[in-house]
């Protein structure tokens, strides 16, 4: 995971075929006024990953719950694409930790809700 900045944390997620470095240009930006944090999900990326668990949405969600978990803090969670299904079962599955959690079919969407909500994520 990386992790940039103070104050609330928006964790964001990668879409098929991607890393977290979609995110790179929203960095600096999310970061000024909060903790931006993101992950690649398993089996996405450059990284190589254990063969112990099978590419599915439910070991991505499983993963991205132990996350969660191991924040232990409230998440504002962005998913992109794919990452919309793995987001979606956890605001239901850690209503306690997720503050919000919204999907984006692209990044050119995130950046407008960005621009319209001036990344108010507290």
């Amino acid at each position: 995971m990386v992790s940039s900045g103070e104050g609330a944390l928006v964790l964001f997620l990668n879409g098929a075929w991607a890393d977290l470095r979609i995110w790179c240009g929203l960095w600096e930006e999310i970061s000024e006024r909060h903790n931006f944090g993101a992950i690649t999900q398993r089996h996405f990326g450059l990284e190589r990953w254990p063969g112990t668990k099978m590419f599915s949405r439910e070991v991505h969600t499983g993963d991205l719950i132990a996350i969660v978990r191991a924040l232990d803090r409230p998440v504002h969670l962005v998913g992109w694409s794919y990452a919309g299904v793995v987001t979606g079962p956890l605001k239901e599955q850690e209503q306690t930790r997720i503050c919000v959690s919204r999907s984006m079919t692209t990044i050119a969407n995130l950046q407008d809700y960005i621009a319209v909500n001036k990344l108010n994520w507290e």
